[in-house]
């Protein structure tokens, strides 16, 4: 926050923002400043938390033209904690239903939709999801893979699929299969070796059967067919075997269905 005091400009910093990012700006003083140096850059990150009362730091004594920022940095408080409340699907900090993280400035949620589409979004105390649409949330990883099983509704064929997240644009929906209206997300993980069980109707029978998704299907875009699994839509997927993937955050990975 800045405050002007006569020609002075006093600096201070008090519950700022959620997540208390130490910003750096840039400081331009006017053309007809007696100081040497006009253009200098002050990084929040070096200034004390003090009371909503006190002075703060002298900045400059010289008039000032412009303040810019040039950088937001991480947290100066850590990383904040984040629950999904599993009944009314909320974040919060309070502990309240699955824990999904510790997150600093510039982690993400990843969502993933029921409808067979994904999103990315940061992470706030006023975010609600409707669970009842959601396959699959977490907090984002760089190393995520996303493993999925789909039936491809104008192919009349069941997929396998493994993509890693490219897209940058937030709370937007990307689609990872394809878009016709019988087609239908069967399965989907982050998890790592990804064995799988599944029913398929052989002539008016149910025959069980299994696959690694792993060794069968390498990692493509999220705009590819995949790997054909059946001629025919599958049911009954279920997660037989995996492996956590490395992370700082355990537990705070959770399949909805």
């Amino acid at each position: 926050k800045k405050r002007s005091k006569g020609n002075s400009i006093m600096l201070d910093e008090f519950t700022k923002k959620a997540q208390r990012e130490a910003e750096i700006v840039k400081v331009q003083l006017t053309q007809g400043a007696t100081a040497k140096i006009k253009i200098f850059e002050y990084d929040f990150q070096d200034l004390a938390i003090k009371g909503r009362t006190s002075k703060g730091n002298l900045l400059s004594k010289y008039p000032i033209r412009k303040v810019s920022l040039v950088s937001v940095g991480k947290s100066t408080l850590g990383a904040m904690k984040f629950w999904i409340d599993e009944v009314t699907g909320r974040l919060n900090t309070d502990e309240r239903g699955l824990f999904l993280g510790a997150f600093d400035t510039g982690d993400q949620i990843l969502v993933i939709n029921k409808k067979g589409t994904y999103l990315m979004t940061e992470p706030g105390q006023t975010k609600r999801f409707e669970l009842k649409d959601i396959a699959h949330i977490k907090k984002h990883e760089a190393n995520d893979v996303i493993s999925c099983i789909y039936y491809d509704g104008e192919r009349k064929e069941t997929f396998a699929k493994r993509f890693q997240i490219e897209t940058k644009k937030l709370d937007t929906d990307y689609h990872f299969i394809t878009d016709h209206r019988g087609s239908d997300l069967l399965f989907v993980t982050t998890k790592l070796e990804a064995k799988i069980s599944y029913k398929v109707r052989i002539k008016n029978k149910l025959e069980s059967h299994e696959v690694d998704i792993e060794p069968r299907t390498r990692v493509q875009s999220r705009s590819t067919l995949g790997t054909k699994i059946l001629g025919q839509k599958v049911r009954n997927v279920i997660l037989i075997s995996s492996k956590e993937p490395e992370t700082d955050q355990p537990n705070a990975d959770k399949t909805l269905f």
